[in-house]
């Protein structure tokens, strides 16, 4: 986060996410290509839903004032999130959309006072997600995750009460990416219940609040804990 017109510098920064970005291209590939080029029998289209709780990092920042990093912390919040998608066997592929709400709590300006805050972050996403299972002779079955796509996000009346007139309004579109592991449970032929973790991240907001002059760059990142219900036709 930063006033003005100059930037602070994120060479480290932006070499991880290029680098994170190249891994998650490479991984994609990898996937596609073991898709195309097995022998994995035709399998069948599914829908889904899943909602859960969601626990987001701190989001971390500096300014060109003070070059001291700063932080805000959230509230526990709620995520939503509908998919449909194909199942090849071991191998599922799906695009799915996403939202995530989670209420301001505290921020902690450069270590040199704290605040309380209101108004909430808002995530809506619009994913393509990998699955590769681990099929058993059980009606359990073990999965890994891996997704990309947009994520449009929004801070609505942030108000910072420690500073008389604060609220703030902003939202940029930014690459967002996650992965997890998950563990169905084969109710019928055709349902299946699912309880999964994620790590939802994207990479820097850069948004400016033109009715106050506020600028911001920080990242997103929410671990979610989510049980939800997959039908199979």
């Amino acid at each position: 986060m930063y006033r003005g017109h100059e930037k602070p510098e994120y060479g480290d920064r932006e070499m991880r996410i290029r680098f994170l970005n190249l891994s998650f291209v490479v991984a994609f590939c990898c996937c596609f290509s073991f898709l195309f080029n097995s022998t994995v029998q035709a399998g069948e289209w599914y829908v889904s839903g899943h909602a859960g709780a969601v626990f987001p990092d701190d989001a971390k920042f500096t300014t060109s004032l003070w070059p001291v990093e700063s932080s805000i912390e959230f509230d526990t919040g709620l995520g939503i999130f509908l998919a449909a998608g194909y199942d090849f066997g071991i191998f599922r592929a799906e695009g799915e959309l996403g939202y995530q709400k989670n209420s301001f709590d505290r921020l902690d300006y450069a270590q040199a006072w704290t605040s309380s805050l209101s108004g909430d972050q808002e995530v809506t996403s619009l994913m393509i997600n990998s699955y590769f299972e681990f099929d058993n002779s059980t009606n359990f079955t073990p999965y890994l995750t891996l997704g990309m796509g947009v994520a449009y996000v929004e801070w609505d009346d942030l108000d910072v009460h420690h500073v008389p007139d604060s609220i703030m309004n902003f939202s940029d579109t930014v690459f967002a990416y996650q992965f997890g592991i998950g563990l169905e449970y084969a109710i019928s032929t055709n349902f299946a219940l699912d309880l999964r973790y994620r790590y939802f991240g994207t990479r820097d907001i850069d948004i400016t609040d033109y009715t106050t002059w506020w600028e911001a760059e920080t990242d997103i990142g929410n671990q979610m804990l989510c049980l939800g219900l997959r039908y199979s036709f």
